[in-house]
């Protein structure tokens, strides 16, 4: 057993002497003060040869915009959309997506890099630089090798990169991103140039163009590199969307980079291009509208002028005030028994082509509105509308989403309004085969008492009753070509920037 003595040589053992460790280790300060100047040395060296990241960020609003002409007789122009539910993530999605970001990277060139040598590191100098490369698209550029620029004078500069010799060299297409090779038998190549002067060597085809104010440019030295698209289109893939959980319908897009300048402008430049395809989108079917009267317009003028030809022959040596004189009153009502016959013959035209097209094709984006001939049943208009706002849809989700399932979605739900269109069609095309039948029953009595007339004035009124009809004709088409206009005009895109991005 332990007596009271062993105890308390144990406890004696066991204290700790803190003010001797203290004194102990002041004694070792100059290793303690080597140490953090070491330390200090290696941190700022570390520091200041690292490449700064920046992030910065824009916010956007998706809020579904009406067409102030909703209600009136354009509103068969207007695409009947949804909530604003889906469109956040689809927008979202589409900001990440390898399509749109494509569109963005081609925009804004940015697979050409603008450098300038720092102290430690090459400098990504975008924006700050004072020159801009154009380049030839169709014609090989050398990829991923940094090509220096030095500037003799203010209009002369030598253009240069090292290679190794009998290098296999890496070019690419920038219009359809092919990818090449080129066997460079020197070690060095260099070729001295004017400003605006183009450079044409199977691996380099380009032009430097000055900015407005380049300031004293001999002696400087610059860098530019071509990338691979894919790999730069990639990395701006990353693109950070966040949905803010309190609102829903507010996207805080940010980005990463080493230049402010570029990120400010990719940022703004994604959100402009997106407006611009949804705005296009959207203006989808006055755009389809557009371009079917157009090619009317195009056949209806030809007509036009043939009519006036045969007026001014007919009307040589003859006296046309005394021909006209006792025909003007059949003449009249022939002229609007041929504009309804005229009417209901487009329309059940129209109808056959819709149905053609239902059956045969499945892209159904390029559909004309039914107004443009003159259909206002509610049942058709609508339809078509949706019919044309899916299709549009549908091609737009192939460069965002890759579920297969989505797009059976999509081909049910159209697959089920052409069912509904096809019988729409049917029906109206009963209700428009009587009305012809009417009114051509209407044109033959009316065509009985200008029998009676002479010769001469049937064969006038005829020439001019065809010039007449046709001009009317040719009115109303540009007529519902504006109203189209206007409502194009008059759409605006569901994307609004709240806060763009800034440096």
């Amino acid at each position: 057993m332990l007596d009271s003595k062993d105890l308390l040589s144990f406890e004696n053992q066991n204290k700790f002497d803190f003010k001797g460790f203290i004194f102990k280790t002041l004694g070792y300060w100059k290793w303690f003060v080597v140490s953090w100047l070491i330390t200090f040395v290696v941190a700022y060296n570390v520091n200041i040869r690292k490449e700064k990241i920046y992030l910065l960020d824009t916010t956007i609003a998706i809020k579904e915009e009406s067409n102030p002409l909703i209600g009136t007789s354009n509103t068969s122009l207007i695409f009947n959309w949804g909530g604003t539910s889906d469109q956040v993530q689809n927008v979202a999605a589409t900001f990440r997506s390898r399509t749109h970001n494509e569109k963005v990277v081609e925009k804004l060139q940015y697979y050409i890099d603008y450098m300038s040598q720092g102290k430690y590191y090459m400098i990504d100098d975008y924006g700050n630089m004072p020159f801009q490369i154009e380049i030839e698209k169709e014609k090989y550029q050398l990829m991923d090798r940094i090509i220096k620029i030095k500037f003799i004078d203010g209009q002369n500069y030598e253009l240069s990169f090292n290679t190794n010799d009998d290098e296999v060299l890496n070019l690419i297409r920038y219009d359809n991103f092919n990818k090449s090779t080129y066997t460079f038998s020197s070690n060095s190549f260099s070729q001295k140039a004017k400003v605006n002067q183009h450079i044409n060597q199977p691996f380099l085809n380009l032009k430097l163009i000055l900015t407005d104010e380049p300031g004293d440019l001999s002696g400087r030295e610059y860098f530019i590199r071509f990338n691979d698209f894919d790999r730069v289109v990639s990395k701006y893939q990353k693109i950070k969307t966040d949905i803010e959980p309190k609102a829903p319908s507010i996207i805080r897009l940010s980005l990463e980079g080493n230049n402010k300048n570029r990120i400010v402008e990719y940022l703004n430049s994604t959100v402009d291009i997106l407006i611009n395809r949804q705005l296009e989108r959207k203006n989808q079917f006055a755009t389809n509208t557009i371009n079917f009267i157009d090619s009317n317009l195009v056949a209806m003028d030809r007509q036009l002028k043939e009519n006036e030809k045969e007026i001014r022959e007919f009307g040589k040596d003859k006296n046309i005030i005394d021909i006209e004189r006792g025909g003007e009153r059949y003449s009249s009502q022939l002229l609007q028994l041929d504009l309804e016959k005229e009417g209901v013959t487009r329309k059940l035209a129209y109808l056959d082509n819709l149905k053609s097209y239902l059956q045969k094709s499945k892209d159904y984006s390029k559909l004309p509105a039914p107004s443009v001939v003159g259909i206002e049943d509610a049942n058709i208009t609508t339809n078509v509308s949706k019919l044309v706002s899916l299709s549009k849809e549908r091609e737009e989700k192939a460069y965002v989403v890759k579920n297969p399932k989505v797009f059976q979605d999509f081909d049910v739900e159209m697959d089920a309004l052409k069912k509904v269109l096809l019988e729409n069609i049917s029906a109206a095309r009963v209700g428009l085969e009587y009305d012809l039948t009417k009114v051509n029953e209407k044109i033959a009595q009316a065509e009985n008492q200008i029998r009676k007339l002479p010769i001469e004035q049937q064969e006038y009124l005829e020439i001019s009753r065809r010039f007449k009809l046709n001009d009317m004709i040719f009115t109303t088409l540009l007529q519902k070509r504006n109203e189209a206009e206007i409502v194009k005009a008059s759409n605006l895109s569901d994307v609004h920037f709240i806060d763009s991005a800034k440096d």
